[in-house]
Protein backbone atom coordinates (compact mmCIF):
# COMPACT_ATOMS: atom_id res chain seq x y z
CA UNK A 1 0.00 0.00 0.00
CA UNK A 2 1.36 3.38 -0.93
CA UNK A 3 0.83 5.84 1.43
CA UNK A 4 -1.44 8.69 0.56
CA UNK A 5 0.97 12.42 0.73
CA UNK A 6 0.47 14.61 3.43
CA UNK A 7 -1.16 17.61 1.53
CA UNK A 8 -4.11 15.15 0.04
CA UNK A 9 -4.63 13.61 2.98
CA UNK A 10 -5.52 16.36 4.57
CA UNK A 11 -7.63 18.01 1.46
CA UNK A 12 -9.47 14.83 1.45
CA UNK A 13 -10.58 15.47 4.89
CA UNK A 14 -10.90 19.43 5.12
CA UNK A 15 -13.33 18.78 1.80
CA UNK A 16 -15.12 15.45 4.07
CA UNK A 17 -15.55 17.43 6.80
CA UNK A 18 -16.83 20.97 5.11
CA UNK A 19 -19.14 18.97 2.91
CA UNK A 20 -20.65 17.92 6.42
CA UNK A 21 -20.50 20.96 8.39
CA UNK A 22 -22.36 22.28 4.94
CA UNK A 23 -24.91 19.74 5.31
CA UNK A 24 -24.27 18.37 2.34
CA UNK A 25 -22.36 15.20 0.78
CA UNK A 26 -19.06 14.95 -0.76
CA UNK A 27 -19.94 14.93 -4.12
CA UNK A 28 -22.67 17.76 -3.93
CA UNK A 29 -20.06 20.02 -1.99
CA UNK A 30 -17.28 19.09 -5.67
CA UNK A 31 -20.21 19.72 -8.02
CA UNK A 32 -20.81 23.37 -6.40
CA UNK A 33 -17.21 23.71 -6.64
CA UNK A 34 -17.27 22.74 -10.07
CA UNK A 35 -19.89 24.65 -10.61
CA UNK A 36 -17.62 27.96 -9.44
CA UNK A 37 -19.31 28.21 -6.29
CA UNK A 38 -16.90 29.09 -2.81
CA UNK A 39 -17.17 26.84 0.35
CA UNK A 40 -16.74 30.15 2.09
CA UNK A 41 -20.03 31.37 0.15
CA UNK A 42 -22.04 28.44 0.96
CA UNK A 43 -21.31 28.47 4.37
CA UNK A 44 -22.48 31.83 4.69
CA UNK A 45 -25.25 31.39 2.25
CA UNK A 46 -26.07 28.74 5.39
CA UNK A 47 -25.70 31.31 8.09
CA UNK A 48 -22.48 30.15 9.26
CA UNK A 49 -19.62 33.09 9.57
CA UNK A 50 -16.78 32.75 7.20
CA UNK A 51 -14.08 33.03 10.19
CA UNK A 52 -17.04 30.54 12.45
CA UNK A 53 -16.29 28.03 10.02
CA UNK A 54 -12.73 28.28 9.55
CA UNK A 55 -12.29 27.53 13.50
CA UNK A 56 -15.98 24.48 13.51
CA UNK A 57 -13.54 23.10 10.55
CA UNK A 58 -10.50 23.18 11.92
CA UNK A 59 -11.23 21.94 15.33
CA UNK A 60 -13.10 19.21 14.03
CA UNK A 61 -10.20 18.06 12.26
CA UNK A 62 -8.11 17.98 14.99
CA UNK A 63 -10.18 16.51 16.94
CA UNK A 64 -10.01 13.49 14.18
CA UNK A 65 -6.57 13.69 14.36
CA UNK A 66 -6.40 13.28 17.90
CA UNK A 67 -8.94 10.34 17.47
CA UNK A 68 -6.62 8.62 15.06
CA UNK A 69 -3.37 9.35 16.98
CA UNK A 70 -5.16 8.03 20.36
CA UNK A 71 -5.90 4.65 18.63
CA UNK A 72 -2.57 4.49 17.04
CA UNK A 73 -3.62 4.74 13.60
CA UNK A 74 -1.32 7.45 12.81
CA UNK A 75 1.96 8.09 14.82
CA UNK A 76 3.43 11.17 16.39
CA UNK A 77 5.25 12.43 13.69
CA UNK A 78 2.18 11.71 11.42
CA UNK A 79 0.15 14.00 13.42
CA UNK A 80 2.58 16.54 13.32
CA UNK A 81 3.00 17.06 9.48
CA UNK A 82 -0.54 16.54 9.36
CA UNK A 83 -1.70 19.56 12.24
CA UNK A 84 1.39 21.39 9.78
CA UNK A 85 -0.40 20.48 6.53
CA UNK A 86 -4.23 21.74 7.99
CA UNK A 87 -2.74 25.16 8.26
CA UNK A 88 -1.28 25.41 5.01
CA UNK A 89 -4.40 23.59 3.32
CA UNK A 90 -6.83 25.23 5.27
CA UNK A 91 -6.04 28.27 3.36
CA UNK A 92 -6.50 26.87 0.12
CA UNK A 93 -9.73 24.78 0.73
CA UNK A 94 -11.65 28.27 1.48
CA UNK A 95 -11.30 29.93 -1.24
CA UNK A 96 -12.14 27.27 -3.72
Amino acid sequence: MVAEPVSAWILNRLLDHAASLLGLTLLELKQYLQDGDHIIHIAEHQGIAAEQFRELLCHNISLTLKEEYSSGKITQWQYDEYMLALEQQLEVVLVL
